[in-house]
């Protein structure tokens, strides 16, 4: 990996995780967050945590970026995606009002 692209890459993996952080606390403290939504969440964290398990393994083994990119920017932005997801099906669920059924 060229090193502005690992920087980058590590970048983005932060303000994911950081993203995730921040919407769990938020749903938790709303009283939206489901059993349903925290298994989700928890696998979306646990994801992120094996992409970037994933990523340092190639760093290490000195993988060239070019091979491993578009997988790596696969499975990042299926996590992404999932955390899009969760967000708009907790919004809408703070959304409704009082007494509609979730």
């Amino acid at each position: 990996m060229s090193e502005f692209e690992q920087e980058e890459f590590h970048k983005k993996l932060n303000a994911l995780a950081e993203r995730i952080r921040m919407r769990k606390e938020e749903f938790q403290k709303t009283g939206e967050f489901s059993d349903t939504h925290r298994a989700l969440a928890n696998q979306i964290e646990r994801r992120h945590g094996e992409l970037r398990q994933r990523v340092a393994e190639e760093q290490r083994k000195g993988t060239a970026w070019d091979l491993i990119k578009a997988e790596l920017t696969r499975d990042y932005s299926a996590i992404y995606d999932d955390l899009l997801t969760l967000e708009e099906r907790l919004d809408k669920a703070t959304m409704r009002q009082p007494g509609e059924r979730k």
